[in-house]
């Protein structure tokens, strides 16, 4: 009787103390944002109409294969470089110009996203004996610190399916 009655007075507490920690944590998080809340806000500029690019506009890169997102957070499809403000982002091709879904290839822009040039060659570019890359991540590598596009090295990791198994 004794065991089940400190039982339940030790779950009270447990639970009690657990409430209020919860509370003391939710106190130390960030505030919500909404539009009032937001300063310092650059616009990107108009994109062919009046209207800034917002959150709500999008801008499509290229025709893409099967690019419903990366497969884990640790994959990263974009880049940017703030010297010479380039943004990228490798993709898997569409079969309109690329020689599988496997291949990959990559865009860039220039002018924060508003307008996106394709690559002249795909990423492969014959190197490997096969195309069948998945979840490409991207980095841009500056290392003069240019500011023209033709100085930066584009550094790319996938992983690609097996065909012997």
């Amino acid at each position: 009787m004794l065991r089940k009655i400190s039982t339940i007075l030790f779950l009270l507490l447990f639970v009690a103390n657990m409430s209020y920690s919860q509370q003391e944590v939710l106190k130390k998080k960030s505030p919500l944002l909404n539009e009032n809340t937001i300063t310092n806000v650059q616009s990107l500029g108009a994109r062919g109409t009046d209207s800034p690019v917002t959150a709500a506009n999008y801008v499509a890169v290229d025709t893409m294969g099967n690019a419903f997102g990366p497969g884990s957070a640790a994959i990263n499809p974009l880049a940017y470089d703030p010297l010479s403000n380039v943004m990228a982002v490798v993709h898997r091709a569409a079969t309109t110009y690329g020689l599988g879904t496997g291949e990959l290839w990559w865009n860039y822009s220039t002018d924060m996203g508003a307008t996106w040039a394709r690559s002249l060659t795909s990423v492969q570019n014959g190197l490997t004996s096969q195309i069948l890359a998945r979840y490409p991540s991207m980095a841009l590598h500056n290392p003069d610190q240019s500011t023209a596009l033709a100085d930066m090295w584009g550094c790319f990791s996938w992983p690609e399916l097996s065909t012997s198994f």
